[in-house]
């Protein structure tokens, strides 16, 4: 019917007018967020990061593991910082790090009842060396199981490759949804990222034993 093909027209240029105004507001937030994210190097491993407060960053475990008495974290204007390992959880893979008395600008965990599939996210982190680099992409899902048998990762097909891990995907809030882990090999569009909530559970954890 002619009512049905108008709804139809309407809903479609809604539906476009979102996807434009998504990606005009990431291109926004991004310097908003940018300065809470860093590079981690652990001896000659390398990953990303994200401030989640003051002093208190997150990555991956892995990132860390191989030289945990020797970080450094490099920040988006280019100054240099030692940081220590408090804490970390193997099995799920995050490591929680310490700036002494920093003052660092940082990123909410999202709640995770927020989050849609099918929404607007970006990586940022730095892939294969090439610093504070953001991707675009959508929630594919928000609950897939890993090869630790874990059901606690989103997945998104925002690019995720070696150097992003550990850096976070963040949402049109300005918050961190998931924290950038690992990927299908030879396989496009699946990425998998550790869920807020699980991140957040580990982290608070952690600061309870120091």
């Amino acid at each position: 019917s002619k009512k049905a093909i108008e709804e139809l027209s309407e809903g479609l240029e809604e539906l476009e007018n979102v996807q434009i105004q998504a990606s005009k507001d990431f291109s926004s937030i991004i310097e908003d967020v940018i300065d809470s994210i860093v590079v981690v190097k652990a001896g000659n491993d390398f990953g990303s990061g994200v401030f989640v407060s003051p002093q208190h960053l997150v990555t991956n475990y892995h990132v860390v593991k191989e030289s945990p008495d020797n970080i450094v974290i490099g920040t988006v204007d280019n100054k240099a910082y030692r940081a220590e390992l408090i804490g970390y959880e193997p099995n799920i893979d995050v490591a929680v790090l310490e700036i002494k008395n920093g003052n660092f600008p940082f990123l909410e965990f999202e709640n995770m009842d927020n989050v849609k599939t099918g929404e607007n996210v970006i990586a940022v982190g730095s892939p294969l060396g090439l610093s504070f680099s953001v991707t675009q992409g959508i929630v594919s899902s928000k609950q897939r199981t890993g090869p630790n048998g874990l059901s606690i990762y989103l997945q998104t097909d925002a690019p995720i490759n070696p150097g992003n891990s550990g850096g976070p995907l963040i949402n049109l809030n300005k918050k961190i949804v998931a924290i950038n882990t690992w990927k299908i090999a030879n396989v496009e569009g699946l990425g998998f990222s550790i869920r807020a909530d699980v991140v957040k559970d580990v982290y608070e954890e952690i600061l309870k034993k120091i």
